[in-house]
């Protein structure tokens, strides 16, 4: 479903909603859950994220693949300007906004905080010792597998930090943390349990055989 998929970041909610539902389809299959299961549940017992999520990372990562093909500079000194004829945005723009809005920058970090050296004579002594042992920044871009691999992070630390936010009021949040560990049978029973969208849970918390009733 993902294949090829990286011009859909330009497509709009409308396009995008027969992915998404074909997306959450599978989702069921794979956690056993029922049509009123929340999707957010979901998407935490599998450590998935929405179809649109996935498009916009893949997006960025064949972007910057762009940036590096050897002796072409059409994509790496590509300017964002307005473009008259057309009022929707292409795959190379919307790729530059998700990357400034992300912060992710292509420039590395130095290794070491900056610092005198000669304010402090026992740190000059500890510089000479170690000699060149010493990381220094390097001046040459990120390589491709670094900024795929910071990228992904990115998306993931955005991911968590925004279903974490929808569901802080949850009751099932903390109850489906270790379902993922389980055997599939169990796992399929406990998830429909413990999401509250299943009688079966009432009635065995109300015969003391459950301890939450949803």
């Amino acid at each position: 479903m993902l294949y090829c998929c990286e011009p859909l970041i330009t497509a709009t909610e409308v396009t995008l909603k027969p992915l998404e539902k074909t997306h959450n389809q599978a989702l069921r299959l794979i956690t056993g859950g029922i049509k009123s299961t929340p999707i957010d549940a979901m998407l935490l017992v599998t450590e998935s994220t929405t179809i649109g999520s996935l498009i916009k990372e893949k997006a960025l990562i064949l972007y910057e693949k762009l940036l590096r093909i050897p002796m072409d500079k059409f994509f790496s000194t590509y300017e964002n300007r307005p473009r008259h004829l057309k009022t929707q945005s292409g795959l190379i723009q919307k790729a530059i906004e998700l990357k400034k809005a992300l912060q992710i920058d292509g420039k590395p970090k130095s290794l070491s905080p900056p610092m005198n050296p000669l304010a402090d004579i026992d740190v000059v002594d500890t510089l000479a010792k170690k000699g060149t042992t010493i990381l220094q920044c390097m001046d040459r871009p990120m390589s491709f597998h670094t900024m795929k691999a910071l990228i992904r992070r990115e998306f993931q630390t955005s991911r968590c930090n925004k279903i974490k936010a929808r569901t802080k009021e949850k009751q099932w949040t903390v109850a489906i943390s270790d379902i993922p560990d389980w055997p599939r049978i169990e796992a399929v029973s406990e998830f429909r349990l413990r999401t509250g969208h299943d009688c079966l849970a009432k009635h065995l918390h109300r015969l003391g055989l459950y301890t939450h009733p949803m």
